[in-house]
């Protein structure tokens, strides 16, 4: 979804989103760590960083270095975020959709019978006029 996201961002204008909507928002939580319940024998994941993708996570302190402000305060552990700044910098995303400019759901259907709704689709619009 992110690279889906930082495309758009950078060309929006030269990219065309074909297929079904993603499945999350453009604001949502993940990274964070495992959780034992020692009385249960499982682990939980706790999803501890914001992504906040169209308004490039301005107003939030909390959010994944790689996608917080440059500067900012992130919500990931401070070594962690300053070996990911090290790394690869901070990148904020400001898009408003990543929501399908062609629809192309596929079915059931088209699994059992070996169609691909999204192939049909770009070849439909790659045969358009320019």
């Amino acid at each position: 979804m992110a690279s889906v996201a930082y495309l758009k961002q950078a060309a929006e204008d030269r990219v065309v989103i074909v297929g079904e909507p993603p499945g999350d928002r453009l604001m949502f939580f993940s990274e964070g760590e495992f959780n034992d319940l020692p009385h249960a024998g499982v682990a939980l994941l706790s999803s501890t960083q914001r992504h906040e993708w169209r308004s490039g996570c301005r107003t939030y302190q909390d959010c994944f270095a790689p996608v917080a402000q440059p500067g900012a305060p992130t919500g990931t552990p401070p070594a962690i975020a300053s070996e990911l700044d090290r790394l690869y910098g901070r990148a904020p995303l400001e898009i408003q959709s990543l929501e399908p400019d062609v629809p192309a759901p596929w079915t059931v259907r088209d699994y059992l019978e070996g169609q691909d709704p999204g192939i049909h689709a770009i070849a439909a619009v790659l045969q358009r006029p320019h």
